[in-house]
């Protein structure tokens, strides 16, 4: 959604995430940011994904409401040409977040995975359909092929994988001894 917001308002998605505190950039931002709570987004995911404080989101989308509330033209202009984008994209990214954050290794073992699983969609390829009907009146009859994406259930889920590593250098205390 950044990306065709950022081309609606002119401003990169680059200088929306940015610090910047030009008036243009901050107003644009904060309505991003309101269209994404309007959406779905709690306000802490919000916060992470623009890499800021929850509590400035929270501030950040108020004041926005109230701005448009009294119609302030700079953001009513902002929001009035971006507030399709919640229609068009709802679909799209008000499915699921996964916000990872490494756990404790109660098990002490050497692997450190994680398995996450979505919730079940219909499958986008043959609409829930399953797989296609031919009629072949030509051959004799009907003949049914299983789609190939949801091998003829209708349905599919995600399944993501992760796999915690060590990064960097041992520190120097856990390093072994040479004698």
């Amino acid at each position: 959604m950044i990306t065709e917001f950022a081309k609606i308002t002119g401003i990169s998605a680059h200088v929306l995430l940015s610090n910047s505190r030009q008036k243009d950039v901050v107003a644009a931002r904060h309505v991003y940011w309101t269209l994404l709570h309007e959406v779905g987004f709690p306000y802490l995911t919000i916060a992470r994904l623009n890499n800021r404080n929850h509590a400035t989101v929270i501030i950040a989308i108020h004041h926005t409401k109230e701005l448009l509330s009294v119609k302030d033209s700079i953001v009513n202009e902002i929001y009035n040409n971006t507030k399709h984008l919640i229609e068009l994209k709802m679909s799209q990214i008000g499915k699921e977040i996964l916000e990872i954050e490494p756990r404790l290794n109660y098990s002490n073992q050497k692997a450190n995975i994680e398995c996450y699983t979505s919730k079940i969609y219909r499958c986008p390829q043959c609409y829930g359909a399953g797989g296609k009907h031919y009629d072949q009146h030509d051959k004799g009859g009907e003949r049914y092929e299983a789609c190939s994406n949801c091998n003829g259930t209708g349905e599919v889920q995600g399944r993501i994988t992760i796999e915690w590593v060590s990064v960097g250098e041992i520190k120097e205390k856990f390093k072994a001894k040479e004698e």
